[in-house]
């Protein structure tokens, strides 16, 4: 029989579909409130995410910002104009139903309509959604079957009237981690109040942050050398993972004990972000050998496009220690100087230089050219989260889903991603 799981987090996601898999409990699917939208909608559509409706934004055309436009080229508008849609699509709000009492409401109800026309092919605004799954909803019993909310408390008032539709065809249950959810379950929905347990608690006082992230290791060692208490069993969470992040990564490698890490790794950490890292130091900083040397030895770590993979050997003997490269002429007398032999590789590094100095405005199609596959990628994102001048600031905000399976693994992630898949075994940071 067809059920539904809809779940929290990413972590939750993996947890509950791990344990589906150990349980052989098939027609069983996890999904998000967002994934239970857009399957019941229609086929291939989605919910349109952030970065959707960023690079959405950046398109729309000035003559439609009104007065937005003044502040329209500000560092952060996209960010800002994106996470303003999103805030209303979640709250339900009908923007052409306000835009008739003017000023902002206007401008906002015309972003809205632009926007939704720039948005990629089968990114769909949540209320677009909602609204095509209520229609939907008597197709429930086929399609979802009974409806299951697992540990999730945080209900956006755009899904209440597509849950209250699904229960007049299907059972909807909602389990949330607080004991009675702020405005109550949607009507027709079965509300579960969570179980009541009485933890032992233990209280250790530490010097600063990573102090907190030791002690936190030498506990879980302890659990799992000691008491043969299972990885994933073994959760250690902040309130907020930011000013602890650095110091459990790094311990963690340093321990030699698996860590899933639930809110992602830092994406200059690996090969490819340090490959798209050391292209944008060379585009912000200008012509260097150093910064040079740098970006050719990453990117082709990271698996670089075929003009710097096909490169010799000996390749940096074109740009001796000696010259100063810090402009472009500069850079081609220095390659011109540097001998008859390996006219290839002096070919790409003076290409190379040239659109280093085309600077930030060349930037998208730097990247293009000089990266690949992940890294180029993560360019992508970085030029869409942020202006160019900004693209080591962007790229260092950037997170990659951790390839670690939870399943096996310590959990470092935020107190309420595990509180949508909690464990036995908890260490709280910073309480």
């Amino acid at each position: 029989m067809r059920r539904t799981r809809v779940v929290a987090s990413r972590l939750a996601h993996r947890v509950a579909v791990h344990r589906a898999a150990n349980d052989r409990d098939h027609g069983l699917h996890v999904t998000t409130l967002a994934g239970l939208a857009a399957r019941l909608a229609e086929p291939f559509v989605r919910v349109a995410d952030a970065v959707d409706v960023r690079r959405a934004v950046a398109q729309v055309p000035e003559r439609t910002l009104g007065e937005l436009a003044r502040i329209a080229e500000l560092p952060g508008f996209d960010r800002a104009a994106a996470g303003t849609l999103l805030a209303a699509w979640d709250a339900g709000l009908d923007l052409n139903a306000r835009a008739d009492r003017g000023g902002r409401w206007r401008e906002l109800a015309d972003l809205d309509a632009a926007v939704r026309d720039a948005l990629p092919a089968g990114a769909r605004p949540l209320t677009e959604i909602t609204e095509r799954a209520i229609r939907n909803a008597r197709h429930a019993p086929t399609v979802t079957g009974p409806v299951h909310l697992h540990r999730v408390d945080h209900l956006p008032p755009a899904f209440r009237p597509l849950l209250h539709a699904l229960s007049d065809y299907v059972s909807v249950r909602w389990a949330s981690w607080s004991p009675e959810p702020p405005h109550g379950p949607p009507d027709g929905v079965a509300h579960e109040p969570p179980a009541v347990h009485a933890p032992e608690l233990a209280r250790v006082s530490c010097a600063d942050p990573r102090h907190e992230a030791v002690e936190a290791f030498r506990w879980a060692r302890r659990l799992l050398a000691e008491r043969n208490v299972p990885p994933n069993d073994v959760a250690i969470v902040a309130a907020h993972v930011g000013p602890y992040d650095e110091a459990v990564l790094s311990l963690a490698e340093d321990a030699d004990l698996p860590l899933h890490a639930a809110d992602g790794r830092p994406a200059v950490a690996g090969p490819d972000g340090q490959a798209a890292a050391a292209l944008a130091d060379l585009i912000l900083r200008g012509l260097s050998r150093a910064r040079a040397l740098r970006f050719v030895r990453t990117a082709r770590r990271a698996g670089a496009p075929r003009d710097l993979r096909d490169l010799p050997h000996d390749w940096a003997r074109l740009l001796p220690d000696e010259a100063p490269l810090a402009t472009l002429d500069r850079w081609r007398r220095a390659l011109e100087d540097a001998g008859d032999d390996l006219d290839d590789a002096r070919a790409t590094l003076r290409a190379l230089g040239e659109d280093v100095a085309r600077g930030t405005d060349h930037a998208r199609a730097s990247g293009e050219r000089w990266l690949n596959g992940r890294a180029r990628r993560l360019w992508r994102r970085a030029l869409d989260e942020g202006p160019a001048a900004a693209l080591d600031a962007s790229l260092e905000r950037i997170r990659v889903p951790d390839r670690l399976d939870p399943a096996g693994a310590i959990v470092w992630a935020s107190a309420a991603d595990l509180a949508a898949a909690p464990r036995p075994y908890v260490r709280m940071l910073g309480l």
